[in-house]
C-alpha cells in the first residue's frame, strides 16, 4: 500500500512537471545599483501615475473608497516608497499595484525608483 502511495506521488510530481508553463512566471524586477540622472515628478512621474494610478475609479477623487488621490502631487510623494513597493510585488501577490491595467513596465519601475531615491523631486 506504502508503494502504491509513493507511485502516486511520483506520478503527480511528474505530470505537474510537465505541465508547468516557465515563460509565464513573474519577473522579479531588480532595481539599479544608482541612478545616473536625476528624475523629476513634471517630466517623468507624472506620466506614469496618469497612466496607471491616477485613472476612472482607482487614485482620483470619488474613486476607490479609501485610496489616496494621486491626482495631487502630494499625495504621491508622501507615498513614493509604497508605490514603488507595490508595483514591484509579483502579480499574484496581495496588494499588487496596478490592481488593474497594464502593469508599470521595467523602465517605469526604475524611473520610479530613482524618484523615490533622489527625494521625490518635483
Amino acid at each position: 500500500m506504502k508503494s502504491l502511495q509513493i507511485l502516486s506521488l511520483f506520478a503527480l510530481l511528474v505530470f505537474a512537471s510537465c505541465t508547468f508553463d516557465k515563460k509565464n512566471m513573474p519577473t522579479i524586477i531588480t532595481p539599479p545599483k544608482t541612478c545616473a540622472d536625476t528624475v523629476h515628478y513634471s517630466t517623468t512621474i507624472n506620466s506614469i501615475v496618469t497612466a496607471h494610478c491616477a485613472i476612472s475609479g482607482c487614485h482620483v477623487s470619488g474613486g476607490v473608497p479609501g485610496a489616496l488621490d494621486f491626482t495631487q502631487v502630494a499625495n504621491v510623494q508622501a507615498q513614493d516608497s509604497a508605490i514603488y513597493s507595490r508595483t514591484t510585488l509579483l502579480s499574484t501577490q496581495i496588494g499588487f499595484m496596478p490592481s488593474t491595467g497594464s502593469p508599470l513596465t521595467s523602465d517605469e519601475i526604475q524611473s520610479f525608483y530613482c524618484w523615490w531615491k533622489q527625494g521625490a523631486p518635483l
